[in-house]
């Protein structure tokens, strides 16, 4: 055995080559990585130590979570809270309590008129849905599909 052919897990660079892997890389749905490339930038940390490069990453879409609607999660009493429901869309959206059973409550509904905005004092933990009255398509609260209030303003968008 070769004495400069051996294998030492101390002698990493992870925090220079990871930068360039992700600038190189990232969002790219094949990458080559030229091992020398990488050497000739962040230099050699270790003089006559056998190395690899080791990669491992993960595809995301870059297509957001598409809301379906209540999930089954139920309304459980809490203390008295006030929210405001901002609509952000250019259309009327509809804004559905999910009960205590979990589906969307079909005689609490409010419709929020483009722009507008609905006001709520609530002494239970309800969950909020919202969909557009056009279209009946599922929206965003607060960024979520399925919305627990939490007092202030929140914006209903896509």
């Amino acid at each position: 055995m070769n004495s400069w052919f051996y294998r030492d897990t101390a002698c990493t660079s992870e925090d220079k080559t990871f930068p360039l892997l992700k600038k190189w890389c990232n969002g790219k749905n094949k990458c080559i990585v030229d091992s020398l490339r990488i050497k000739g930038i962040v230099g050699d940390p270790c003089e006559m130590i056998h190395k690899y490069v080791e990669i491992e990453w993960k595809c995301k879409s870059k297509v957001d979570k598409v809301c379906n609607g209540p999930s089954g999660e139920k309304s459980v009493s809490s203390p008295q809270l006030t929210q405001s429901f901002d609509n952000k869309l250019s259309t009327s959206v509809v804004l559905i309590w999910v009960n205590s059973k979990g589906i969307a409550d079909p005689v609490h509904r409010w419709v929020i008129p483009p722009g507008g905005r609905k006001v709520l004092t609530t002494y239970s933990k309800h969950y909020f849905v919202a969909q557009t009255v056009s279209t009946a398509k599922w929206l965003k609260i607060k960024g979520k599909c399925l919305y627990v209030p939490k007092g202030g303003v929140v914006d209903i968008t896509y």
